[in-house]
């Protein structure tokens, strides 16, 4: 083997800066190999590049010195993000924000001097309630259904409805409400029946008109078996007219139920009695009789108890 003298003279004349180094680390190893001792390597800046390290390399985290210096680590080979992504650096955007699902503390520090140290809290300690409010103010809020902001019929698109309370609508002599088709009219009991045919009518007792057409119900009560008069309608305003009884026995709890169906012309009134049905026996029977001015259905009763009759007519005008 060379002396190490020789070997540095050789070194010295015929390599260059960067291989002398690495020449003179070989050196180095059998120096102290030669004479058993401990000299150090030399490896100065840019000797060692990346076709110098093996990939199987394996370099230990704990070989490697601390980053400490600003600007050394780009952005671009971290994992940081602005947007909300899992797992990853924040990267705050251009405006200094970044956006997160849930953000978890414990205080919250807004300018220099407003301090929230408990979020979790009722009352926020220590910070303006014009920023925030508690959670017990927030509820009391929330539930307040007496228009706690003021808001007014016209910002809600109601400026062209009057504003009249239930009482004075459904009081009032006659309450009309939309003036198109189709019109609602509430009557006042004794002002009239009035008949539109532009919509429907509702009288105070109940009796329902939708254009060509009413509804009212009857209650009667009989308490012989001689023939009971428990219906009748103007010949000259209805035509058809379709009748559900309903007979009930007082005293006896029984019932039976019929329908009738009506028609009339000048001189004749003509009935059709269908559907009878009773829990026991018959109660009675029906028969229509017609009159200069009306048509009348009657009820005979087939023993004196006393009978309750129930009448749901739907009558077509003429």
């Amino acid at each position: 083997m060379a002396t190490p003298n020789t070997q540095l003279q050789t070194l010295t004349t015929n390599n260059t800066i960067s291989q002398m180094m690495l020449k003179i680390n070989e050196l180095v190893y059998e120096l102290n190999m030669f004479f058993g001792g401990s000299f150090d390597y030399i490896l100065p800046d840019g000797i060692v590049s990346d076709t110098n390290i093996n990939a199987s390399a394996n370099i230990s985290d704990l070989k490697l010195a601390t980053i400490s210096t600003a600007g050394k680590v780009l952005n671009s080979a971290t994992s940081a993000n602005t947007s909300n992504f899992p797992s990853t650096v924040i990267l705050r955007d251009g405006l200094g924000s970044f956006s997160a699902n849930v953000v978890s503390a414990s205080s919250l520090v807004v300018g220099s001097n407003m301090l929230v140290t408990n979020l979790n809290a009722d009352y926020l300690d220590g910070f303006s309630s014009e920023y925030f409010a508690s959670n017990s103010n927030l509820l009391l809020h929330t539930s307040n259904v007496s228009n706690p902001h003021i808001v007014t019929a016209t910002q809600v698109g109601l400026g062209s409805v009057t504003n009249e309370s239930k009482e004075i609508m459904f009081t009032a002599p006659t309450f009309t409400g939309n003036t198109g088709s189709p019109a609602i009219t509430i009557i006042q009991t004794g002002t009239g029946n009035a008949i539109s045919s532009n919509g429907f009518i509702v009288t105070a007792n109940g009796d329902l008109t939708i254009k060509d057409s009413k509804i009212n119900t009857e209650l009667v009560i009989v308490d012989d078996t001689a023939n009971n008069l428990i219906y009748s309608y103007n010949i000259n305003t209805y035509r058809t007219v379709e009748l559900l009884a309903q007979v009930t026995d007082i005293t006896n709890l029984e019932y039976q139920s019929t329908k009738l169906l009506l028609i009339h012309n000048a001189g004749n009134v003509y009935k059709v009695e269908y559907g009878t049905i009773y829990t026991v026996d018959e109660l009675g029977t029906f028969y229509s009789d017609l009159t200069a001015t009306n048509v009348e259905v009657y009820f005979s009763a087939n023993d004196i108890s006393n009978k309750e009759i129930k009448i749901f007519a739907t009558m077509l005008i003429s």
